[in-house]
Parts: structure tokens; sequence; C-alpha cells
């Protein structure tokens, strides 16, 4: 019986799922701050029309095991006054280094706060994404290395299947009888030469 401890297909399983859980979590924590950053950035500009904020939306579909999730994503958007209230306007293709130019009221009061807010913001943006981009990588990757893992290993099996009828004696039934057999046959071969 194979000692459980030292099964090197589990252990990656676990260090290798164990990582990516982490920096799953992470990214998690990450939205946390970016959240927080955000409830700060809205106290911090004047009620303006055009004031930047982060929202996070329904982002990339992605199937797991069959069911549909979508990816919640941060996105950067304007605040617009309209007649009804307050519209979210999504800006596409954001400038992530040069956020801070997307801000309202500049040269008012607190607007120093508010370019360090949005600089802030920036550089956890662009790391999530970097962070995002690198998992949107490694799925598929590791999704093929699977399937050809599968496979060879497929492949070795039937093999062996194929090579199962062609052993003549089996050495795990009780071995000391086959080889007192083995041995007496072979002094007979060499007594009838």
């Amino acid at each position: 019986m194979q000692d459980s401890s030292n099964d090197l297909p589990n252990l990656y399983k676990v260090t290798i799922g164990t990582a990516v859980a982490d920096i799953v979590h992470q990214l998690s924590v990450l939205d946390h701050v970016i959240e927080s950053y955000n409830t700060e950035l809205e106290r911090a500009q004047p009620l303006y029309s055009g004031r930047v904020l982060v929202k996070f939306i329904k982002g990339d579909r992605v199937k797991i095991d069959g069911d549909a999730f979508y990816e919640r994503m941060p996105a950067i958007g304007k605040m617009i006054k309209t007649r009804n209230g307050w519209r979210f306007m999504w800006v596409k293709n954001p400038d992530l280094e040069n956020l801070h130019e997307y801000r309202v009221g500049k040269g008012k009061k607190g607007d120093a706060v508010v370019v360090q807010l949005l600089k802030r913001l920036s550089e956890m943006l662009i790391r999530r994404s970097e962070i995002v981009f690198e998992l949107k990588k490694l799925r598929p990757r590791l999704s093929k290395t699977a399937q050809s893992i599968e496979f060879f290993h497929e492949k070795k099996m039937n093999q062996l299947i194929d090579l199962k009828p062609r052993i003549l004696v089996d050495w795990t039934k009780d071995a000391d009888a086959l080889y007192k057999a083995n041995k007496s046959d072979a002094g007979q071969q060499d007594g009838d030469g």
C-alpha cells in the first residue's frame, strides 16, 4: 500500500490549489480595499456632474462545472446629474495610469486628497488587472495540461492491458514453489543438452 504522505500528485493538487485559492482570496481582499477607497473618493469629491467613481459590475461569463458564473470587475465611470437624479456612466478603456485626470473640481479645496485617492486607486486597479490576466492565462493552460496528461495515462493503461496476457508466470503467487519449479526446469534443460 502506498504511503499517502508521499503521494506527489495529491501534494501538487493541494499546494497548487491552495496557491490559486490564496490568489483569488487576496483578489477579493483587494476588491474590498478598492471599494473602501471608492467610498472615501465619493466623500472627498465635490458633488459636480462628471465626478469619477469605481463601481463593480458583472463582467465576463465563466463556465465552471457546467454552471455559468459572472466575473466581478471594476468599472471606471462618471456620475452624471440628470433630471431624475444621478446616473453612473461607464468610461470605456480608461487610462488607468492617469485616472486622476478624470476628476472634477480641480483646484478646489480638498483636490490634493482626491488626486492621492485616484492615484492609489490607479495602482490597485492596474495590479488587479495584472492578477486577473495571469489567472485567465493560467486556466486554459492548466486545462490543456490536464487533458494531455489524461490522454497520456489512458494510452499507457491501454498498453498495459495489451501486455497483461503476455505475462506467462505470476510471480506474486506462491513465489517459492514457482522458483523451485523454474530452477528444476532449468536444470533439466541443462542435463538434456
